[in-house]
């Protein structure tokens, strides 16, 4: 017998007729609600792991040309070589990493504050933000974009918060898909972290290369509900905005990517600010 029909069998004598009825609603909203929350870890795993193969469906590729040409014996290995081999080997190290955050992901029961405080650790958001850019890095030459990192840290504000690592990697990889997908070639990324009033705060803005009215509304796709959903459980809020704010509140901290990129003229931006509340990510209160 399953753990709620006990409950039932347990508090049912004695009970009115309505009483059994009101308590039978409780449980099955209860059931709906744990399907609903099993479906949200779903589409999370599931975006995450498409994430994952488009990232590294090109790298056995690469690899496969640059031995073709080692096999030459002619050729003399370069230190260019050597370095793509140091990149392609740690492309897929960090997603022998991220297949981890996923695992975690589907350890949990629900996706609600509890079970996030509950499978909680300590990220450096600096180390987070670097870590997930790096993961982009073909993808980000491909389109021969510049990604800059900024940071303003007041004083007292955390850079360390303590969150579920596998949906914050989760969230950023949606926004940084979308990102590199609507930027148009040789442009800018840019991403802050930062903190203000009682908030931790997360921006991302990108020129969109292609009008498209779906991603302007936030409405691009599976992976926009799983960034809703991170900041709905962590009591934040989610604000679009369309004119420049990062460079005006912050300063560079680092640029990766082609460093002859720029901002182009005659493309609509996209900002997305992300604010969670400090008490809900502190390393003091978990």
């Amino acid at each position: 017998m399953s753990k709620s029909l006990e409950k039932i069998a347990k508090n049912i004598e004695g009970l009115t007729r309505e009483q059994i009825a009101a308590l039978i609603m409780e449980q099955e909203e209860n059931y709906e609600y744990h399907i609903k929350q099993l479906g949200k870890i779903k589409e999370t795993v599931g975006h995450e792991l498409k994430n994952i193969g488009v990232t590294m469906v090109g790298v056995p590729s690469l690899l496969r040309k640059l031995a073709k040409k080692m096999e030459n014996p002619s050729y003399e290995i370069t230190v260019e070589d050597i370095d793509k081999l140091k990149q392609y080997s740690g492309m897929i190290e960090k997603k022998q990493q991220r297949l981890m955050d996923i695992y975690e992901v589907l350890c949990l029961e629900t996706i609600n504050p509890e079970q996030i405080r509950k499978n909680s650790r300590k990220i450096n958001l600096e180390e987070m933000f670097v870590e997930n850019i790096l993961e982009k890095q073909l993808n980000i030459d491909e389109k021969e974009l510049a990604v800059e990192l900024y940071q303003y840290q007041p004083k007292g504000s955390p850079m360390t918060i303590k969150t579920h690592k596998g949906l914050l990697s989760a969230t950023l990889q949606t926004l940084y898909v979308n990102q590199i997908t609507h930027a148009p070639r040789g442009s800018v990324i840019r991403h802050l972290y930062t903190a203000e009033d009682q908030n931790v705060i997360m921006m991302f803005e990108n020129l969109i290369g292609v009008s498209d009215e779906k991603y302007k509304k936030y409405e691009s796709g599976i992976g926009m509900r799983i960034v809703d959903t991170f900041a709905r459980e962590l009591k934040g809020n989610l604000i679009l905005y369309q004119e420049p704010r990062i460079q005006k509140l912050s300063q560079l901290r680092e640029r990766f990517g082609n460093q002859e990129a720029r901002d182009l003229e005659g493309f609509d931006l996209y900002g997305l600010k992300i604010e969670i509340p400090i008490k809900e990510v502190s390393t003091r209160n978990q």
